[in-house]
């Protein structure tokens, strides 16, 4: 079932308020304590699976309009390993079960499973099902990885119908289970919802799948919403159909650690699928195919009306189909993935929003009867951010292009394919830097090599075009880029490098006369003592780590689309201090976009990159990458009405000043913008207000957070103020005065992987331990829901709200 980009979103606005009416007593905080945690330490000590110093909740908890200055109570909990030695362990063998693996010992398995609330399995034997077994209410179950379940017929499946489930280490022999999954979900129940199932430490064999969801009286598959589902540390071999396959509302999923090796069957269906979801995290996932052609809907992993699915550690070869398919997909993040020798490609990604990736790599060549066709395919679809792209050697084209809109692709690599190294039509506004496309071939009877095709109305812009290249090194990030020679140098303008002389005029002309400008390394520097202006198109590159010493208060003012500037180290020398601008985004005149800020250094400014005088016109498809603000007096990004922009690989530390109270990093009145590895150290002034965080959302929406770290901030880490649809991914906000996560006025903001820390025990005289600070606070908000919370050295509770409602917390452990 087709969905559009805000049904998708809307789900887990959904999930947070129908989970208030669930398990819940009365009004105000209810808190759940786990039992699907681990057993005893000793039971589960070669596992290594025990927590040492840390209490668990990692049930949910739910608030519900909570009163003024209600809160999470930071009260005394008892550790997993007490928690479980309190509770009897039952054993599967007293409750009639062989393990002879020839007596069918299904229907022992269930009357231990109906009695038990922790069932252990004992290792070193086979056991044989040839029934259903139905879990019908929570409970954990374990083996030490040598028990097996042999699973005869098709009735022989595990069906999961109540929350907090756990099962782990185990061997499954689905060999003899004809067309059935090992695991089923199935929720029957309108307005239930099945919540925090682990499966983990599975190793499975021949299984025709190994887990899907089933729906059952309802035909809405939004009735049928899943929350807090982890899959980890599976291997399934030899399969025989799709592995995971998860198809109607879903809202935080969890895929670790899972390998498919290769097999002979074909089958046409994706390995993993999931649709209608919203917040899958999938880790380390490898997947070898048959290396057969002909199953065109054979996908490595399949992802399809979903909103913010992130890859990471990702291996997949030759499936028939495409390594990874997205369709319709709100918020699709990729780092690390490889995806090569599949029939159809390595990457399809239709009708979506968002779409960013780092190191992603496709070689897909023709071997034998293997038909690789593509390294990436594209459509329809906008706001497309890739660096660090190699898609070469596929018998077909490297990276097709078919109306996209408002994208940008840096340090591509197409090379030695059989068609084209970028085949593009019907796009606008993409961009393409630092690309090295050589060695492609189109036109097989004449030997003529075509590395770049484009049909349509708009073509891409492309900056440092093949042949004539040559490598340079920046110093200041160590990374590489392409040059070319239509770049002219600064020093044919007349710019000496000494540090001496006044090199501003020499800048000017350069930056005037529109063609690329290279600023060649000079041991001395350049001084620039007026204010540089960019107002046409242009490339300004520094080769190597180049110093400018800047005396003017904005020593570039960027009044034009289609700028790029990288590879240099500017630092301050002027008196106006707070008040002095390094890069003025100035956007007062008209609307500014294609601007590409890169491998910098800033020190000792007030503000790094701003626009925060020219705010009335907006700027579109801002690219900030690597950029350090060493001391700054100021904000080091303050960034007004800006949308479809990235922020990547931010850092700011903020010295030994700390005079004023201020922002890091400001994100105010914007649209779609993703953050991105960024970090910010020692922000604000000791003991003063609110004003000092290390980043501020304000009036925003569609804005993305991912890996990012404030770290010794005098007051407050992350604040979101009067937004709405902000995710917060794998990121810390930590050692705080005040408190880690303020949220005010804000609606639908979730967070997955999120550590928040205190003070707490780490006073000292230029940092105070403030009292009664909690980890997250909500003002005038709802709507909230965060998995896997960690929170440690707090000063007071957990969270705290203020006319607050809708919020929930999945798996929350709480350190010391």
């Amino acid at each position: 079932m087709e969905r559009t980009f805000k049904e998708i979103i809307a789900v887990l606005t959904w999930t947070a308020f129908l989970l208030l009416f669930q398990n819940c007593q009365g009004t105000g905080f209810v808190s759940k304590k786990g039992e699907a945690t681990n057993p005893s330490a000793e039971v589960f000590a070669q596992m290594g699976q025990s927590l040492e110093g840390a209490e668990d909740s990692s049930k949910e908890s739910v608030t519900d309009a909570p009163s003024e200055g209600s809160s999470i109570s930071e009260q005394p909990q008892k550790r997993q390993e007490d928690y479980f030695s309190s509770l009897e362990i039952s054993n599967v063998l007293n409750f009639g079960a062989v393990g002879d693996g020839a007596t069918d010992d299904s229907v022992a398995f269930q009357r231990a499973i109906d009695a038990s609330s922790v069932l252990f399995v004992p290792g070193n034997k086979i056991y044989r099902m040839e029934s259903a077994l139905r879990i019908n209410k929570p409970i954990k179950i374990f083996s030490d990885n040598t028990a097996q379940l042999k699973m005869v017929g098709s009735a022989s499946s595990i069906y999961l119908h109540s929350s907090d489930i756990e099962m782990t280490g185990f061997k499954v022999d689905a060999s003899q289970n004809n067309q059935s999954c090992i695991f089923h979900l199935q929720n029957d129940n309108v307005g239930y919802w099945l919540r925090d199932i682990r499966i983990s430490h599975i190793e499975a064999y021949n299984a025709h799948c190994f887990l899907k969801d089933i729906y059952g009286v309802q035909a809405n598959s939004f009735d049928h919403t899943y929350v807090g589902i982890y899959i980890n540390d599976i291997v399934s071999s030899h399969v025989r159909g799709p592995q995971i396959s998860m198809n109607g509302g879903w809202a935080f999923i969890f895929l670790k650690n899972i390998s498919i090796p290769s097999t002979s069957q074909v089958f046409n269906s994706p390995y993993v699928s999931l649709k209608n979801n919203a917040g899958a995290m999938i880790e380390n996932i490898k997947i070898v195919g048959s290396g057969q052609a002909g199953q065109t809907i054979n996908h490595g992993l399949h992802f399809e009306s979903s909103a913010a699915i992130w890859l990471t550690d990702i291996n997949i070869e030759k499936v028939a189909g495409y390594g990874i398919y997205g369709d319709s997909i709100y918020g699709f993040y990729l780092r690390d993935t490889s995806s090569r020798y599949n029939g159809l490609g390595g990457y399809l990604v239709a009708n979506s929003q968002f779409v960013q990736g780092a190191n992603v790599l496709s070689q897909n060549y023709v071997n034998g009867v293997w038909f690789s066709r593509l390294g990436m395919y594209l459509k329809n679809s906008t706001s497309v951010q890739m660096q660090w792209v190699d898609m070469s050697g596929t018998n077909g084209s490297g990276l097709i292009l078919e109306n996209v809109t408002n994208s940008s692709f840096s340090y591509l690599q197409a090379a030695n394919n059989g068609g084209y190294g970028i085949l593009s039509s019907g796009n606008n506004n993409v961009n393409v830097w630092d690309h090295n496309i050589v060695g492609n071939l189109t036109n097989q009877t004449t030997g003529v090599g075509v590395n770049y095709y484009t049909s349509g109305q708009q073509p891409l812009i492309l900056s440092f075009k093949t042949p004539e290249t040559h490598l340079f090194q920046n110093e200041v990030a160590g990374s590489f880029a392409l040059l070319n020679g239509n770049f002219v140098s600064v020093a044919d303008f007349g710019a000496i490098g000494d540090g001496v002389t006044d090199d501003s005029a020499a800048f000017q002309k350069a930056v005037d006369s529109g063609v690329p400008i290279y600023v060649p390394y000079r041991s001395g520097g350049y001084r620039l003592s007026h204010e540089i202006r960019i107002q046409n198109p242009t490339q300004i590159i520094g080769l190597g780590k180049v110093m400018l010493h800047c005396e003017s208060r904005i020593p570039f003012s960027i009044e034009s689309s289609n700028v790029k500037m990288s590879g240099f180290f500017l630092k301050n020398r002027s008196s106006f201090g707070a008040d002095s601008v390094a890069l003025h985004l100035n956007a007062s005149n008209k609307s500014i976009k294609n601007i590409e800020l890169g491998e910098l250094h800033l020190e000792s400014f007030g503000y790094g990159v701003s626009n925060l005088s020219a705010a009335a016109n907006e700027i579109s498809h801002l690219k900030v990458n690597f950029l350090s603000v060493l001391s700054p007096k100021n904000s080091s990004l303050h960034l007004t009405n800006i949308k479809d922009s990235s922020l990547n690989k931010i850092f700011v530390d903020q010295g030994k000043v700390g005079q004023i109270d201020f922002k890091a990093i400001v994100i105010f009145q914007s649209e779609n913008v993703f953050i991105n590895e960024s970090t910010v150290v020692g922000f604000g002034n000791s003991g003063t207000s609110l004003y000092a965080q290390s980043l501020f959302v304000g009036q925003s929406k569609d804005i993305f957070i991912n890996r990012y770290m404030a770290d010794t901030v005098h007051s407050d880490g992350i604040g979101i103020d009067s937004s709405s649809r902000v995710w917060l991914s794998e990121s810390v906000s930590s050692l705080t005065e005040r408190v880690p996560l303020l949220i005010t006025s804000s609606s639908q903001v979730y967070g997955l992987n999120v550590l928040l820390g205190g003070r707490k025990g780490y006073g000292s005289s230029s940092f105070r331990e403030q009292a009664n600070m909690p980890g997250a606070y909500f003002v005038n908000s709802n709507t909230a829901a965060f998995a896997n919370l960690l929170t440690y050295s707090l000063t007071g509770s957990v969270a705290e709200y203020n006319n607050s409602s809708a919020i929930l917390f999945q798996n929350h452990i709480q350190g010391h």
